[in-house]
């Protein structure tokens, strides 16, 4: 299980992006990204036939193996009862990975010019609360479980509320556990690429060992 601490998306997370090119290039590749970065892009489009490098971390976006976006509701994802239908939520973790791998410098499109396509194949969600319009809202986004053919990715909905006392706390909204797996040109699951592994296991790991030293965390 992955526990994803409150201080995630605060100051420390703001200031770990304001830190300009947080990768240490040693291919041609990473130096590029690392140029692109520091222009204010951090995406890799890669060339036709080539994958990317995922980038050395520790990666921009990330803390502590969490990786936290804020968003917005709109009004076009309302059902009649005026919150949040249920399947939208169902995009707004998926949002949060791919927006997430982006910052690793894992570009799902260069993936699939190389025909190996990230795919899900599983996505449990359960819902706490609702959202309602205008809402404003962050997804956390860690991994919890890496084998040699999958990753399992834990997220969780929080959006800010204020109590009778004027105190500021995150409420829980939703919560998803993602299963993704890498296929290859005939749609069939293969073993994950080396260096996406690499880059997971170490996000894991960096989550894993940090959990433990927030007083108040939320589980996945």
């Amino acid at each position: 299980m992955l526990h994803i601490a409150r201080a995630t998306c605060g100051s420390q997370a703001l200031s770990r992006r304001a830190t300009p090119c947080h990768i240490r290039p040693t291919t041609p590749d990473q130096k590029a990204q690392c140029s692109a970065q520091q222009n204010g892009s951090v995406s890799v489009t890669g060339r036709e036939g080539e994958l990317p490098d995922p980038l050395i971390g520790p990666y921009d976006g990330w803390v502590d193996g969490v990786y936290c976006l804020e968003m917005g509701v709109r009004d076009y994802e309302l059902d009649q009862f005026g919150v949040v239908n249920n399947a939208v939520y169902a995009n707004y973790f998926q949002h949060a990975i791919h927006d997430g791998l982006e910052r690793l410098g894992i570009d799902c499109d260069a993936y699939a010019r190389a025909n190996l396509g990230l795919a899900i194949t599983d996505m449990r969600l359960s819902y706490k609360a609702p959202l309602r319009s205008k809402d404003r809202f962050r997804v956390l986004s860690g991994v919890s479980r890496v084998t040699g053919a999958r990753a399992v990715m834990d997220e969780v909905i929080l959006k800010s509320v204020t109590n009778g006392d004027g105190e500021e706390k995150d409420m829980v909204i939703a919560k998803c556990q993602v299963t993704m797996v890498v296929l290859d040109g005939d749609y069939k699951a293969t073993r994950l690429p080396a260096a996406i592994k690499d880059v997971f296991t170490t996000l894991m790991q960096e989550a894993s060992a940090s959990s433990g030293g927030h007083s108040e965390y939320y589980m996945c």
